[in-house]
């Protein structure tokens, strides 16, 4: 939940709901974290314990200038109660954001996307092995072992995601500004990286390079089937109108 106004800004929370019958009911909310944070997004490990992670600017709010950090808490009982958070992502000076994890085949580890406001590129990966805790990058922030940035946009890429297809490569969206209001002035960028999230080239734009006023932001990934990756977008118009779009793009190995 982000609140809407000023009065009520600081009550901004992150709620988890729990389903037992497929999505056609819900309990809760389990309000877990209150307070300037938002954007969550999780991902389940293999012992099925669920990691989720959340952007939080709480630390600095309200005072100037507003910083933001990458927090996360993990449940063992499927949602019903969590752990404390601890920060995972931080660059001093930046507002790390819109974090997606992902659990790597073959479980060698945990990567989560994320943007970092302040910076000239963007997207960054950070990493955990499975063996191993979170641990906060403190330096080397645009090539280090746990936090390295993706500069094969063709500039600044926000609100990431990524989805590991079932040869292994890992697919990266952005979506990346043209100037003006970043709602009516982004669009899709695509790359592919290795099963590590690295090396990442291919650079597709699934609905082009679109005019001034129209655009598609925040998008997503999702593999329908082993030949289909499916980009969803909130796509929106010179008139003013919006929606969500579908787009299928087909999986295509190359020697």
């Amino acid at each position: 939940y982000e609140a809407n106004t000023k009065s009520d800004e600081n009550l901004s929370s992150v709620q988890i709901l729990i389903s037992k019958d497929t999505c056609e009911t819900w309990e809760g909310p389990v309000i877990y974290v209150t307070g300037r944070s938002w954007e969550p997004s999780m991902a389940e490990l293999p012992n099925g314990e669920i990691e989720l992670f959340f952007s939080s600017e709480a630390k600095w709010w309200p005072d100037e200038p507003i910083y933001q950090d990458i927090q996360y808490i993990y449940s063992t009982d499927t949602g019903y109660s969590w752990s404390q958070a601890r920060t995972v992502a931080y660059y001093p000076n930046k507002r790390d954001g819109m974090p997606v994890p992902l659990l790597l085949q073959g479980n060698r580890g945990v990567v989560v996307a994320i943007e970092s406001v302040y910076t000239t590129v963007s997207p960054f990966i950070v990493k955990r092995d499975l063996a191993k805790p979170w641990s906060l990058t403190t330096a080397n922030f645009m090539n280090g072992p746990y936090r390295w940035v993706v500069s094969n946009f063709s500039a600044f890429g926000g609100a990431p995601y990524l989805l590991q297809i079932p040869t292994g490569e890992i697919v990266l969206s952005a979506h990346i500004g043209k100037g003006g209001d970043w709602h009516q002035n982004n669009y899709m960028q695509v790359l592919v990286g290795n099963k590590d999230a690295r090396n990442f080239g291919q650079l597709t734009t699934p609905w082009g390079t679109l005019p001034v006023n129209e655009s598609a932001v925040n998008n997503s990934l999702f593999l329908k089937d082993a030949e289909t990756v499916v980009a969803v977008s909130c796509r929106m118009f010179t008139d003013g109108s919006g929606g969500i779009y579908w787009l299928e793009g087909k999986i295509v190995e190359t020697k």
